[in-house]
């Protein structure tokens, strides 16, 4: 909140935060629309969309792209770049942040950068997560593990 706060951004409706092995899952409610700069994040982030659209732009690693983003859509952002977003209404989604050493095994998580995309499997395991979040429910453990192959979205 404090982040949302000093970059000039209201504070959304709700915000539901729990960490998970390996992660942390974040459901936003009623963000208001805004700009702001991000440092790299620890791990990889999977931006899901809730929104029924969304104006966004981004810029990391000199690119910037700017899309009206649907309900559903996502994007994948590996750790450690820095990016700035602006969005143009107010937004609801849910991020999860993958630590590096999810598998457990000495072998470390290094995702693709993907812009808008889709993927039914995600969609639905996000969607399951982003209502446990927003109803106060502990995400059951079941879901968090049972996400499609990392390996997939690791372009391995």
């Amino acid at each position: 909140m404090a982040l949302l706060e000093n970059q000039g951004v209201g504070r959304p409706k709700a915000l539901s935060v729990v960490e998970v092995p390996s992660g942390i899952v974040q459901a936003t409610i009623g963000e208001p629309h805004g700009r702001i700069s991000l440092d790299g994040a620890p791990g990889s982030v999977l931006m899901f969309n809730i929104s029924p659209v969304q104006g966004l732009r981004q810029t990391r690693e000199g690119r910037s792209f700017v899309s009206d983003m649907l309900h559903g859509e996502m994007i994948l952002m590996p750790r450690g770049v820095p990016s700035q977003w602006s969005w143009n209404s107010a937004c609801d989604r849910l991020d999860v942040i993958v630590y590096p050493d999810v598998f457990g095994d000495g072998r470390k998580l290094d995702v693709i950068d993907r812009y808008v995309f889709r993927n039914s499997e995600m969609e639905a395991i996000c969607r399951h997560l982003y209502q446990k979040l927003t109803l106060n429910r502990m995400p059951e453990r079941f879901y968090v593990a049972a996400a499609p192959s990392l390996d997939h979205f690791a372009g391995r």
